[in-house]
């Protein structure tokens, strides 16, 4: 018989981190990938397992719109006092009213300008990107996770995209799933497994939509957490470093 009770505390944590962008062009006052992110809370509980806690972590700022800056965040941004068990960058997709889970980032073919009128610098990037495969994919079961997402936030409109945008959001996409990609095993290793996801959402940012992004957005970690579940002990943290610049949110 189970020795769990409803008020027991959680027999395990999973650590997620957010980040959302600054402003730019097609969001000039405000960001809704970083507002949604602010109003994540702290902690979130497992619908389905009861005995896990889901932390959350975010940066003390947003992200600039600059691709020298996104590769300047490696490794900081996942060293922790804390393990990072999944990471979930936001960005806004400008015109849509729906939110995209993406599973594909590029490498190469980012020929718009960010916001300080520069592309991807060579020298700036770090040696996992170079060494990178040309295209990666989010290493999750994305059936499953899309189906137990649209359980969770069924009045929403949520898709799968295969198309990041060639801009800062994939960029970042492709940076981190790189990262991770360069800590796992070779093929002669154990398989071990972390996620990285990127979630694209709309530009709007009054208190409803925020609201509505936020609800979102918790769903989706929920479906990812549920996804690592499944992946039982072929798992890897993302960092378990000293970690000054996270903060929980």
């Amino acid at each position: 018989m189970s020795t769990n009770k409803p008020d027991s505390p959680p027999t395990e944590v999973i650590n997620v981190l957010l980040t959302g962008f600054g402003t730019f062009r097609d969001a000039p006052e405000t960001n809704a990938s970083w507002e949604i992110v602010k109003r994540l809370p702290s902690a979130l509980s497992d619908f389905h397992s009861h005995a896990t806690r889901i932390r959350i972590f975010v940066p003390s700022e947003s992200i600039p719109v600059v691709f020298e800056e996104v590769d300047k965040l490696y490794p900081t941004l996942y060293d922790g006092h804390a393990p990072i068990h999944i990471v979930l960058h936001l960005g806004v997709a400008q015109g849509r009213s729906y939110y995209t889970l993406e599973t594909i980032a590029h490498r190469d073919g980012y020929t718009t300008p960010d916001v300080t009128h520069k592309l991807p610098q060579e020298k700036s990037q770090p040696a996992f990107w170079k060494s990178s495969p040309a295209v990666l994919h989010i290493q999750v079961p994305v059936q499953k996770v899309m189906e137990r997402w649209q359980a969770d936030a069924k009045e929403f409109d949520l898709r799968v995209s295969t198309d990041a945008g060639k801009y800062l959001c994939e960029y970042i996409f492709f940076s981190s799933l790189a990262y991770l990609n360069a800590k796992l095993p070779d093929e002669s290793s154990t398989p071990k497994h972390g996620i990285v996801a990127f979630l694209h959402v709309p530009s709007h940012h009054d208190e409803k939509s925020l609201t509505g992004g936020v609800k979102v957005t918790a769903a989706l970690i929920r479906a990812l957490v549920e996804s690592r579940h499944s992946h039982d002990n072929n798992s890897i943290t993302i960092a378990s470093h000293t970690q000054p610049n996270i903060l929980p949110s």
